[in-house]
């Protein structure tokens, strides 16, 4: 009876740990993902180059739209990235410049590492 219980728990141990969305390499080549809260917002990837696109206005959606904080529009290209990647988790670098993390929280849906959550409409294979 006791290696009944032993086998059980280690079967729902293993089940928790188990990943049902595993982040793969392939995920990240040419793909448009689009910020929930704000769609101007872009992680573009594309022939191994990041472009991040940010619209400048902060709105979320329960935010009166003229409270909205301004800032400078932006449009940065990181060439050459390299991505890895660990369980759920894609680790994205270039050089020095940068140093990104996403986790993959559903079936074609990112988090970066301050909560903002990324969409496609696009399958990831």
């Amino acid at each position: 009876m006791k290696k009944l219980w032993v086998v059980l728990f280690s079967m729902f141990f293993l089940a928790a740990c188990t990943n049902e969305y595993p982040a793969e390499k392939s995920h990240l080549e040419d793909i448009i993902f689009f910020e929930q809260d704000n769609q101007s917002n872009q992680l573009i990837f594309s022939e191994g180059s990041l472009t991040i696109i940010q619209s400048g206005l902060e709105i979320k959606p329960d935010m009166d739209p003229k409270e909205g904080e301004g800032k400078e529009p932006s449009e940065v290209v990181y060439r050459d990235i390299q991505v890895k990647t660990k369980g759920d988790t894609y680790f994205i670098t270039s050089g020095d410049e940068l140093s990104l993390e996403l986790q993959r929280i559903g079936e074609r849906i990112l988090q970066d590492e301050n909560g903002e959550r990324y969409g496609t409409s696009q399958t990831l294979n």
